[in-house]
C-alpha cells in the first residue's frame, strides 16, 4: 500500500512541476503579446502625427521604424555595429 502511494506523491510532484512550466510559458507568451500590442499602439500613434508633430519632437517619417528597432537616429543605417568618425559615431553606453 506504500509504495503505491509514493507513486501517486511522485506522479503528483511531476505532473505539478510540468503544470508550473506549462502555466509560465504561458505568462511569457501573454506578456510576449501584451508587449506587442503595445509597440504597435505606439507605432500607430507615430505614424498618424504629421510631419510638422514629428519634427518638433525632432524625428522624421523616415526615422519610425528605424527608432522602432532600436535604432538611434544619429547612427549610420548601413554600418550599425562599426564606429564611425563624424557626425555617426556612436557613444559609448
Amino acid at each position: 500500500m506504500e509504495g503505491c502511494q509514493g507513486q501517486r506523491r511522485d506522479w503528483v510532484q511531476r505532473a505539478s512541476g510540468l503544470f508550473r512550466i506549462i502555466l509560465r510559458t504561458l505568462q511569457g507568451w501573454r506578456e510576449s503579446w501584451r508587449q506587442r500590442r503595445e509597440f504597435n499602439r505606439q507605432m500607430d500613434h507615430l505614424r498618424e502625427m504629421d510631419d510638422r508633430l514629428l519634427k518638433d519632437i525632432g524625428l522624421g517619417r523616415s526615422e519610425i521604424d528605424r527608432i522602432a528597432k532600436g535604432r538611434r537616429p544619429w547612427d549610420h543605417p548601413l554600418q550599425p555595429h562599426q564606429d564611425l568618425e563624424g557626425p555617426y559615431r556612436r557613444y559609448e553606453r
